[in-house]
C-alpha cells in the first residue's frame, strides 16, 4: 500500500489522497457492488483489456498481490511446492478470508500466459465455484493469425461480460482514451527518471503502476496526471548506482529487494516486468476496428516475453537498449523461484550482458523472510562491483 510517510519531499498531499483512495478501494467496491455493479477480477501479465470491462460497466481489479509466506502456506493445501510463488499467492489470497479484493469479483480474467497462471483459474473455480474466464494467449504475436486468434479471445470475453452485465458494451472508444490517459502518464512519470537526480524512486514508480491496476481508473488517470504536473522538473539528491530491473513479476507487496536497493542508495530508473505491472509504453489506437486495436495493442506491441518466438535474441537487445536509454549502470534480474521459462533465459542474458562487460545480477526470491541477509550480501558486493 502506498503510504504518505514514505514521500515526504514531494508532492507529499497527491501522495497521501491517492493512499486514502486505496485504503477504501474494498469498501467502495463492495458498496458498488451492492447497488448493483459487477465486479471482474484481473489475474497479472496485462494481457486482459481493461477497456473492454470499463466499456461493458463492470468494475476491473488487479489481483496482484505479492511478496508474503502466509498466502502460499494457505495455497500448499491444493497445490504442489514447485511452482511460481506467485501463482501459488494468488491461489492462497483467494483460500484465506482476509483479503477481500479477492473474494468481491463476479468474474475472473485468467490469461493462461504460463501452466502456474492457468492452474489459478482452475482452483478458483473449483474450490471457490468462481465464474472464471480462460483467456488464451498467443505465443506467436508477429503473425497476423495470432493477432486473429487473439480477437477471437476476446470477442468470447466480451461475451462473457455482456452475460455478466446483462446489457452490451458501451463507449469503449472512450475506454480506450482513459487508458490511454493511465499509460501516457506513467510513461511520463517513467521518462523523469532518465535524469542523474529523477524526482521519483524506483519503488515510488513500481507502486503508481500497482496502484493503476488496483484504484478506479478515472480516479487513477486524474491522480497520475497530477503527479506528472506536480514532478515535471523537480530533482531529489541521488548518487547511487542505476540499475535496470526486469524479470516476471513484481507483486504488489514484494518489496524486499526494492528496500535493500534503496538501503544501499542504488537508483531503480527503468523496469521491464511482465507480472504485476501494467504496460505502459505503448497506446492502443482510436482509429479504426478497436477489437483488432486492442490485440495489436495487448499483444504484439510489447516488449518480449519469454513465450515468444526469437525472444532469447529479442530480449538481450531490448534490456541492452533500455539500459542506454536511462543511463543504467549494471542489470538486476529478479526471478521467481519455480519460474522456468526466465530461469533458461537468465542464463542468455547474463552471458550476452558479461561480452558486453554489463553487470548483470540474478536473484531468485520465494517470498521468504530468511532471503533478506543472502540478497544484502550480494547486492552490496554487486553495487561496490559497478562502483569500482
Amino acid at each position: 500500500m502506498v503510504t504518505a510517510t514514505q514521500h515526504p519531499q514531494l508532492a507529499q498531499a497527491t501522495w497521501e489522497k491517492l493512499e486514502k483512495h486505496l485504503l477504501r478501494r474494498a469498501l467502495d467496491i463492495a458498496e458498488a457492488k451492492k447497488k448493483g455493479t459487477r465486479v471482474v477480477g484481473v489475474f497479472p501479465g496485462d494481457w486482459v483489456p481493461e477497456e473492454l470491462i470499463h466499456a461493458g460497466g463492470a468494475l476491473p481489479v488487479g489481483l496482484i498481490l505479492g511478496g508474503e509466506p502466509d498466502p502460499l502456506e494457505a495455497a500448499h493445501s491444493v497445490l504442489p511446492r514447485f511452482i511460481c510463488p506467485f501463482a501459488k499467492a494468488a491461489c492462497g489470497y483467494g483460500l484465506i478470508p482476509d483479503r477481500p479484493l479477492y473474494r468481491l469479483p463476479d468474474l475472473y480474467a485468467d490469461p493462461v500466459s504460463c501452466q502456474s497462471m492457468r492452474r489459478v483459474g482452475d482452483i478458483y473455480s473449483y474450490y471457490l465455484g468462481a465464474n472464471v474466464f480462460k483467456m488464451g494467449v498467443p505465443h506467436f504475436p508477429q503473425q497476423d493469425d495470432h493477432i486473429e486468434h487473439f480477437k477471437i479471445v476476446l470477442r468470447e470475453f466480451v461475451k462473457s461480460l455482456e452475460d455478466l452485465t446483462g446489457k452490451p458494451q458501451g463507449d469503449l472508444k472512450g475506454s480506450i482514451k482513459l487508458y490511454n490517459r493511465i499509460r501516457s502518464a506513467l510513461l511520463e512519470l517513467s521518462r523523469m527518471r532518465k535524469v542523474s537526480d529523477p524526482p521519483l524512486t524506483g519503488k515510488e514508480f513500481i507502486r503508481l503502476n500497482h496502484a493503476s491496476l488496483v484504484g478506479d481508473p478515472v480516479f487513477m488517470a486524474d491522480i497520475l496526471e497530477e503527479f506528472v504536473k506536480e514532478l515535471r522538473g523537480k530533482h531529489r539528491t541521488a548518487k547511487g548506482p542505476r540499475l535496470l530491473i526486469t524479470g516476471p513479476c513484481i507483486a504488489q507487496g514484494d518489496f524486499m529487494v526494492l528496500d535493500l536497493f534503496d538501503e544501499f542508495g542504488a537508483q531503480i530508473v527503468v523496469d521491464d516486468i511482465v507480472e504485476g505491472m501494467r504496460y505502459y509504453w505503448r497506446n492502443i489506437e482510436t482509429d479504426g476496428d478497436l477489437l483488432h486495436n486492442l490485440a495489436v495493442g495487448y499483444l504484439r506491441e510489447r516488449r518480449p516475453w519469454p513465450h515468444v518466438v526469437g525472444s532469447t535474441k529479442v530480449r538481450p537487445e531490448n534490456l541492452f537498449n533500455l539500459a542506454r536509454e536511462f543511463g543504467a549502470q549494471g542489470i538486476v534480474w529478479y526471478e521467481l523461484k519455480y519460474c522456468e521459462c526466465y530461469d533458461m533465459e537468465s542464463y542468455y542474458c547474463a552471458e550476452q550482458a558479461a561480452q558486453k562487460g554489463i553487470p548483470f545480477l540474478r536473484l531468485v526470491s520465494e517470498y521468504q523472510p530468511e532471503e533478506k541477509g543472502l540478497f544484502r550480501t550480494r547486492i552490496e558486493a554487486f553495487l561496490e562491483t559497478i562502483r569500482r
